[in-house]
């Protein structure tokens, strides 16, 4: 999977190389629109869950994960495809 290079390239004074920081996947996914509530609905709970043992907790946030991971790479697909027109 590309994962679209780094977010924020940078070069740091007197270094010669570039340091790479976070991807762009990394950070598509930390800007996603997935709520609590949306990974709730994924995982079939009722609208007012509630999350009583650490195995539910451990269960909301990989599904948020895995959603807001999904979003960033359907960006990168987009990206891609639109890329060509942009460079």
């Amino acid at each position: 999977m590309d994962d679209g290079g780094p977010a924020f390239p940078h070069q740091d004074s007197g270094d010669t190389g570039t340091r790479s920081g976070m991807t762009l996947r990394d950070w598509f996914a930390g800007q996603a629109p997935v709520t609590m509530g949306d990974a709730a609905r994924v995982c079939g709970w009722p609208p007012e869950f509630n999350l009583t043992t650490d195995s539910e907790r451990a269960t909301l946030w990989a599904v948020m994960a895995m959603l807001r991971y999904e979003y960033a790479d359907a960006m990168l697909v987009e990206r891609s495809i639109k890329g060509d027109d942009n460079g």
